[in-house]
């Protein structure tokens, strides 16, 4: 490991960085608490939602080797959902909804292409596809479950 001290050519060393896990433990808290406080500004669901998202409306999980050819078979077998303009959710003053038009997803696809993409990506990433298959039901928005 070979980072650099602040404002020193000098690199920290991997025993270094060991033998003080506080500071780690309590930089990695700083990051995510930042994270979180500039997610809870905005108006959105958060990423997590997005992924449960993703999953429900294609099938497939929303993390793995196989997101790069799905995501390029989305592109070809959807098309931009015109409700929200590809932002998967609509916002109501301070809340937001999931949008009717595409489920999350930001992008329009029938249920015959979920399928295909379903299928087609399962063939070369068995484990991508998850058991149950894609549905177009929607999830309550954050702001119901408070």
């Amino acid at each position: 490991m070979t980072r650099r001290r602040a404002g020193s050519q000098t690199p920290v060393t991997e025993a270094e960085v060991r033998a003080h896990p506080v500071s780690l433990s309590l930089l990695m808290l700083m990051l995510v608490s930042q994270s979180a406080c500039r997610a809870a500004m905005s108006i959105g669901p958060s990423i997590i939602e997005r992924m449960s998202a993703y999953q429900r409306t294609t099938g497939l999980k929303p993390i793995g080797l196989h997101r790069p050819i799905a995501d390029k078979l989305l592109l070809a077998l959807s098309h931009r959902c015109v409700h929200c303009g590809g932002d998967g959710f609509q916002p109501v003053g301070t809340r937001w909804v999931w949008c009717e038009g595409c489920g999350g997803l930001g992008r329009v696809i029938t249920p015959k292409a979920q399928l295909t993409l379903r299928r087609q990506v399962a063939e070369r990433y068995p484990a991508a596809a998850v058991s149950e298959p894609p549905s177009r039901t929607l999830a309550r928005s954050s702001q119901e479950r408070r």
